[in-house]
């Protein structure tokens, strides 16, 4: 029934107040459930091209259609059609690229007088049962009422389309400032300030057998939004491990400096607006905005799924992705555990700097890691290093806090003795890296 509500959507954007229901590309419509404020999607009109007489839509976001007789996944326009087509007189008609279940096609008359009637599809009757003047979102406006054989009706404005169908209601444009308006990219994402901090647990499994999992904890440092594209800067721990057959693999740290780019700084985007087969659904949260996002790629083989979920201000908390086809599967998932915005407590897990083999504080040594730092603070221009794996080091670097080598040592021994004469007192960040490439980083106070 969704799939009705979305084609008159469609029909309806005019940019003359003369005719009605003329289609422009590049429009954004917003709709939900009637009585509710709370967006549940949004339209795009697509490309638009002549053909003959006659002007054709394509119609966008598409939708994956499931049919588990095969089983198979089908790219399928989300409304009545993939395109739209517009004869003279205002005619349009809708059509289905669906290849297993073959669609009827749709026939609306916008241009329909009062008590004038139609085949709507086979089997179903559309009459224009009134035609009346009246004011929509602050505007002079007309309304067209049609009624369908089997009980169902719409309404259809002269200014702005299709406004009621099914429960369902043409509740904004967007990007127009014109009735509720979607949040932007940057809204999504609002609680990524400097100062906050975000974790994250994701695994993959390939095969069943493989499993790699890990941890990220993100501290954020920057926030740049350049048009629709919005750019994070900050530091990114991460603790990851292994296994097989359940036969558990080496764990790994990382310590690094990145910058994360959300959108698209060449069109207006947020999640549910990109093309492709999506399928969307918001809903609220404990009064916070959410959106799921679920795209369904039409397959050789298999049935890759995507599945996102993104939280007004924490932007996206979850993530699944399934493929699987002869003799091969794999899968993956991510998804937010923690978060701590500044000022505030903790919601969720958010591991403290050891977990992920970098110590909080001088004096502690961090967890699950096979090395020992001391005297820490250092006060006498010197520092001992001791390795117990027997994985020796290669590398050391010691860096300043804004990054910037200030000591390096090649080739270094498993129970070394480094000189930090002629360092200025502070808290530095060292960097071990072992002959088999595992990093690891702890802070270092230094005092001369």
């Amino acid at each position: 029934m969704k799939h009705l509500i979305w084609a008159f959507l469609l029909l309806s954007f005019s940019s003359s107040a003369q005719n009605w229901s003329l289609i422009s590309s590049g429009k954004y419509l917003n709709y939900n459930k009637a009585g509710q404020t709370l967006v549940d999607g949004t339209l795009r009109v697509g490309s638009a091209y002549a053909e003959g007489v006659d002007s054709v839509f394509i119609l966008l976001p598409k939708r994956g259609k499931y049919y588990p007789s095969v089983p198979y996944f089908e790219a399928v326009g989300h409304i009545l059609g993939d395109t739209t087509f517009v004869h003279p007189g205002g005619i349009y008609e809708f059509r289905f690229n669906d290849s297993y279940e073959p669609q009827p096609t749709t026939e609306v008359r916008t241009q329909a007088k009062s008590g004038e009637a139609w085949t709507y599809q086979p089997g179903i009757v559309a009459t224009v049962a009134e035609v009346k003047d009246t004011m929509i979102w602050g505007q002079n406006d007309s309304l067209k009422i049609i009624q369908l054989s089997d009980g169902r009706s719409f309404r259809l404005s002269k200014n702005f389309g299709l406004i009621a169908y099914d429960g369902l209601v043409l509740s904004g444009l967007q990007g127009q400032e014109i009735g509720t308006q979607l949040p932007t990219m940057d809204e999504w994402y609002g609680d990524w300030q400097p100062g906050a901090v975000f974790e994250t647990y994701g695994s993959t499994t390939t095969d069943y057998v493989n499993q790699t999992f890990g941890w990220g904890k993100l501290y954020v440092t920057g926030r740049f939004i350049n048009n629709d594209t919005l750019k994070v800067t900050g530091r990114r721990l991460t603790r990851s491990g292994s296994s097989f057959n359940g036969l558990p693999g080496a764990v790994t740290f990382s310590d690094e400096q990145i910058t994360i780019v959300i959108g698209k700084a060449d069109a207006v985007f947020y999640p549910g607006a990109e093309s492709g087969s999506y399928t969307t659904e918001y809903s609220l949260v404990n009064g916070v905005i959410s959106l799921n996002n679920r795209r369904v790629v039409t397959p050789i083989s298999g049935s890759p799924i995507s599945d996102k979920t993104y939280l007004l201000g924490k932007g996206l908390t979850n993530e699944q992705f399934a493929y699987g086809s002869i003799g091969s599967t794999y899968s993956r998932t991510l998804s937010l555990i923690g978060s701590q915005l500044p000022g505030q407590t903790p919601e969720g897990t958010i591991h403290p700097d050891s977990f992920f083999g970098v110590a909080t504080d001088v004096n502690e040594q961090a967890d699950d890691l096979p090395i020992k730092i001391f005297p820490n603070p250092s006060s006498d221009g010197w520092i001992q290093v001791a390795r117990s794996s027997d994985d020796p080091l290669d590398n050391i670097q010691l860096m300043n806090l804004n990054g910037q080598v200030m000591r390096e040592w090649a080739n270094a021994c498993s129970n070394c003795r480094l000189d930090l004469n002629n360092l200025t007192s502070g808290v530095y960040l060292l960097r071990l890296q072992t002959k088999a490439g595992e990093h690891i980083s702890q802070k270092l106070l230094v005092r001369q």
